[in-house]
Parts: structure tokens; sequence; C-alpha cells
């Protein structure tokens, strides 16, 4: 795979390895020397990315949450290794199976469903174990997007919350000052200590 025309910093075209144009979307992919994202685009086989895509999708709904786009490639690069692993007869078991499987209760069902379809899409069949793996890979991933959900809402909060104080006292705060600093930490305090 490779980049033949920049569109913008997040898009561009490019040519796959069976000289096909598509078109290429990922964060910085419009850079130089993206090497890293495209070598993986071109390992991972077609149908292991159409597969990621229903999965991921999936799971967005099955979690109700909104995993970040660089998680599908995390997730192709994982279900291709556990796939290519199947086919050399090489079988990996987790130690934290028993534990992911009651810890992550949906995660694991959603992790179940993905086997069962690359076993009827495409004829592999990985074991049990690696439900425990794809189920921990959603687990971590649903965990960052709701970090960021929560970030997001406290920046919100905070300024709400200067907004007002700026409005109450009829004055504007220097958001560089030091006592601002100060200021915005109690916020993210009293958010957390009320959550």
């Amino acid at each position: 795979m490779w980049v033949i025309k920049k569109i913008n910093n997040n898009v561009a075209m490019g040519k796959d390895s069976r000289n096909r144009e598509v078109v290429l979307f990922g964060k910085g992919i419009g850079y130089g020397g993206n090497t890293l994202l495209l070598s993986l685009l071109d390992e991972i086989d077609e149908e292991i990315w159409n597969l990621t895509f229903r999965i991921v999708d999936r799971g967005k709904v099955v979690l109700n949450t909104n995993l970040k786009s660089s998680f599908t490639f995390v997730l192709a690069d994982h279900l291709n290794f556990a796939v290519e692993r199947i086919k050399k007869g090489l079988v990996i078991s987790n130690p934290l199976q028993y534990d992911i499987e009651h810890l992550y209760e949906k995660e694991m069902e959603l992790a179940e469903w993905a086997i069962s379809l690359i076993d009827k899409k495409i004829r592999i069949k990985l074991p049990h174990a690696e439900a425990a793996n794809i189920a921990l890979h959603f687990a971590e991933a649903a965990e960052v997007a709701s970090q960021m959900e929560n970030k997001n809402d406290i920046e919100w909060v905070i300024e709400d919350v200067t907004k007002i104080v700026e409005e109450s006292l009829g004055l504007k705060l220097d958001r560089k000052e030091f006592n601002y600093s100060r200021f915005v930490t109690h916020v993210q305090y009293l958010i957390q200590r009320e959550n």
C-alpha cells in the first residue's frame, strides 16, 4: 500500500497491493512517513478488515461507547495475528480468561459473537481463550473512551463554572495565571468528589 495523493492530514488517496485505488483515512495519514500504518493496511487480509469493521460497529452498540478510530487498527492487527497463529497450529492460552469472563460479561458476549462470526465467514475456529483476549481489548478501549468523555465533560464544567464566577463577580479571570490554575484544581477536586 502506498500513498499517491495527499488530500489533507487525515485523508489520502493510495494504491493497494493489487494496484487498486483506495481512500485512506487515519490521523496523520496525509503526512509523509506514515509507513507503519500503511504496512499494517497491506499486511492484513481484506476479509479480516471487513470482519473487524463489523465487530467494532457491533461493539459500539453493545457497549454503548464511542471507540477511538485507532482501535479498529489495533483489533484488526490482533485478529490477523490470532488467525495466523491458528493456521500455524499455535494455540495460546490466557491465564486471566476466567477473571475476564466474570469482570467483563458484555465484552465476553461480544467477543464470543466475534469468534463465531470469524468461524462462519473465514472458517477459522479461534479458541475460547481468544474471546477473553478480544474482550480485554474492548474493555480497555471502552475505558479509554470513557476517560476521554469524562475529561471533556470536566472541561465543559470548568468552563461553565468559570463563566458563572466571572459573571457573578463582574470580572474576567486570566486563564494563564497561577491562581486560575489553583481554581481549576479545586473545581476538578469537587467534581471528582461528587462522582
